[in-house]
């Protein structure tokens, strides 16, 4: 009977080592999970405050890129000197720079007929012609003011205060600027004007423009500035009055 007690004694101590070992080891293992749970949480925690952070990043670089685009490109081309500073004369700068005219009201510009910008035409004959013929004389009679007549091809898409004259393979830039004492010194036209016939008087000369010139030219045609370098030369008409016919 006592060796019997004895090996049930036994018996009955194993089993509650096993059991404790059990538990030991389930608590090791939930321990694990929870460790393993936090872990994930906290990885995951990371990369949402990593993602948030590259959004915003994303779009604090869209608004700079946004600023930079809408900025005024430097280079005007009615600066005197051509030099790269500075914006174009603005409405508070120039009297009638930014006007239509023809009929728009609030300035002397109202008074012209519709499809005029600039000042009237003058009263006296002057020398009239093709763009082409005037560019073949344009040295002799670069102090003249004549009129020439073309069809608009690209026009300032910022403002409207260039525009190319067109006759045939000749072209002219047209800078609407006056070139007598009593002019109202700047003008523009409507943006959407390509393709109509026009008149324009002034006086035609030749113009080398700067390198910051010609990257504000492109930029107001709705070009990148960055692609183009170096000066340019071209015909150019410093013109008082512009009819658009159409």
């Amino acid at each position: 009977m006592r060796t019997l007690f004895i090996v049930i004694s036994c018996f009955a101590l194993t089993l509650t080592g096993c059991d404790k070992k059990t538990a030991e080891g389930g608590e090791s293992s939930a321990t694990g999970t929870t460790s393993a749970t936090q872990t994930t949480t906290v990885k995951s925690g990371a990369a949402t405050k990593s993602g948030a952070t590259a959004t915003s990043s994303t779009k604090a670089e869209t608004k700079t890129s946004a600023s930079k685009s809408e900025k005024p490109y430097p280079g005007c081309i009615y600066k005197e000197d051509g030099s790269k500073e500075g914006e174009c004369p603005s409405e508070s700068q120039a009297k009638n720079h930014g006007q239509l005219g023809g009929g728009t009201g609030g300035t002397a510009a109202s008074a012209l007929p519709a499809g005029q910008y600039g000042m009237k035409f003058l009263p006296v004959d002057t020398k009239s012609g093709p763009l082409a013929s005037a560019i073949k004389t344009a040295e002799a009679d670069k102090d003249k003011v004549q009129r020439f007549t073309g069809t608009i091809g690209e026009v300032c898409q910022k403002k409207g205060c260039w525009f190319v004259l067109q006759d045939g393979t000749q072209q002219a830039r047209v800078m609407m600027r006056g070139v007598l004492d009593n002019d109202t010194k700047y003008f523009r036209i409507p943006i959407k004007s390509s393709g109509k016939k026009a008149l324009i008087e002034g006086k035609l000369i030749t113009k080398v423009f700067t390198e910051a010139n010609v990257k504000h030219i492109e930029y107001d045609a709705g070009r990148d500035p960055e692609k183009v370098s170096g000066s340019r030369k071209e015909f150019v008409i410093q013109a008082r009055a512009v009819k658009i016919d159409g």
